[in-house]
């Protein structure tokens, strides 16, 4: 039997649903990206703290494309170690700007330097644009050859990131660790998941629908680099932490995926949050326990980072 939902969380929804959206089918990607600005805007109502260090924009060249990146280094960064960090938003939603609170988070909690990707959006950019361009960035990082190279995502960034985590060795672009929150894996949204909670939980069933169309675009690719899920193996995928939420369409496909690599052998550890919905990343100014499930990520994506130092015997 499913936990009950947090009662912080429970009141957002209730906040929320006083003001709906408009469908998501009738929309406009402008009117959409509207949307998430305000939201964001209620998520995150109160002035952020300092980050402890500098940030900085700059620039990742993707053959003609420019990819926005945004670079946070914190005063206190253990040594050469970074984070490539790739925002969610349905692929169509985000940037920058709206990664910031968890990119800054995951660079403070870790204490390590974070990029974070600002790859361009469908429908006007689908498949490959988005998976090209975190790639490019992940790949012009790993050429400054880091001490540890990890790939972070949330939701549609977590889709990116394990579909990164999973071709890289392909690419020949080293990755030595991936933290997938949420990751929106399945384009068939087969899992029962998809059903129990289509709707009423920020995210439906009928917008994960409608972000895959968006992504796919006119694409028939079943690529790896789509979507890992179906990889017909996952063996040279990165250790991995994968987190999942208890009131979301994507639990039960996080789930299999977290089962499968270590099926395959995958160094995986798999925090769940049964009380919480998707899109907790976002949630954390309102959702102490969204707050602790990220503390808890970061920490156990810091663990193979720490682990890793220690088998290849290099020191801060």
């Amino acid at each position: 039997m499913s936990e009950p939902l947090d009662p912080d969380t429970a009141t957002l929804l209730a906040e929320i649903d006083q003001q709906p959206a408009p469908p998501i089918a009738q929309s406009t990607p402008e009117q959409l990206r509207a949307g998430f600005s305000d939201l964001l805007r209620r998520l995150h109502p109160h002035t952020p703290a300092p980050f402890a260090g500098t940030t900085r924009d700059d620039t990742v060249r993707n053959g003609p494309a420019e990819i926005p990146v945004r670079v946070y280094q914190p005063t206190d960064a253990d040594g050469d170690d970074v984070v490539v960090y790739i925002h969610g938003g349905g692929w169509v939603l985000g940037g920058l700007d709206s990664a910031d609170p968890a990119a800054a988070e995951l660079a403070m909690t870790m204490g390590v330097r974070v990029i974070s990707v600002g790859y361009r959006l469908a429908p006007e950019h689908p498949y490959p644009a988005a998976y090209d361009d975190a790639l490019a960035v992940t790949r012009s990082v790993a050429a400054t050859n880091p001490r540890w190279l990890g790939v972070a995502g949330d939701s549609a960034g977590g889709n990116l990131a394990a579909a990164i985590g999973r071709t890289a060795p392909d690419e020949h672009v080293r990755v030595d660790a991936q933290l997938l929150f949420y990751p929106a894996l399945d384009p068939t949204m087969r899992a029962a998941s998809h059903t129990d909670f289509a709707d009423g939980f920020l995210l439906t069933r009928e917008a994960m629908a409608f972000y895959w169309a968006a992504y796919k675009g006119d694409a028939e690719s079943t690529s790896e680099s789509f979507t890992p899920y179906d990889a017909a193996s996952l063996i040279g995928s990165p250790p991995t932490v994968i987190t999942t939420a208890g009131y979301d369409p994507l639990r039960d496909e996080g789930e299999q995926f977290a089962a499968r690599l270590l099926d395959s052998g995958i160094q995986t550890i798999h925090i769940p949050s049964p009380t919480l919905i998707h899109g907790w990343v976002d949630q954390m100014d309102r959702v102490p326990a969204a707050a602790e499930a990220f503390r808890q990520g970061a920490s156990a994506f810091n663990e193979l980072r720490i682990q890793h130092r220690s088998q290849t015997g290099t020191s801060p």
